[in-house]
């Protein structure tokens, strides 16, 4: 069992509704959440990685669909559990 050294609160924002307007309000939702995290944790590195996640799913507000939403969230679920960082 991992010892999870953080907890990222995103699984209220996520949503079953797949209409292109309703992926894009979550997919800014998840970004600021993401980057709220890392502003409570400013003595930790997380990376280019993470930076990179939360660019992703910032400019998916311009012009993404649930397909590359699905996309960027499997690479968010990769990133936490090598970092330890439990998503709830």
């Amino acid at each position: 069992m991992a010892n999870w050294k953080y907890k990222l609160k995103i699984k209220d924002l996520l949503t079953t509704e797949t209409s292109k307007e309703a992926v894009k309000v979550t997919a800014g939702k998840v970004s600021k959440r993401i980057e709220s995290f890392m502003k409570w944790h400013p003595e930790d590195d997380f990376g280019w990685e993470l930076d990179d996640i939360i660019d992703r799913f910032a400019g998916f507000v311009e012009d993404g669909d649930v397909e590359e939403f699905n996309h960027i969230l499997d690479e968010l679920y990769d990133w936490t559990d090598r970092e330890l960082v439990w998503i709830e």
